[in-house]
């Protein structure tokens, strides 16, 4: 299971070890053995878990909830 999360200031990205700061938006995984792996947008993007989608406003980075 794939939920797109906002940092407390209190997360780590479990790939590049980076400190997620607060209000930064990080993905959180689950396997099916219940193991979590928590990864910045950066990762993200690397990973192509996430891409930059235009809004209204301004890009944004979207996650890929599948």
């Amino acid at each position: 299971m794939r939920r797109g999360c906002i940092s407390l200031g209190t997360i780590k990205c479990d790939d590049c070890k980076r400190s997620i700061p607060y209000p930064e938006r990080y993905l959180l995984t689950e396997d099916k053995d219940g193991v979590s792996v928590h990864l910045c947008s950066g990762c993200c993007l690397d990973k192509g878990l996430a891409k930059f989608a235009s809004k209204k406003d301004g890009s944004e980075v979207e996650f890929i909830i599948d």
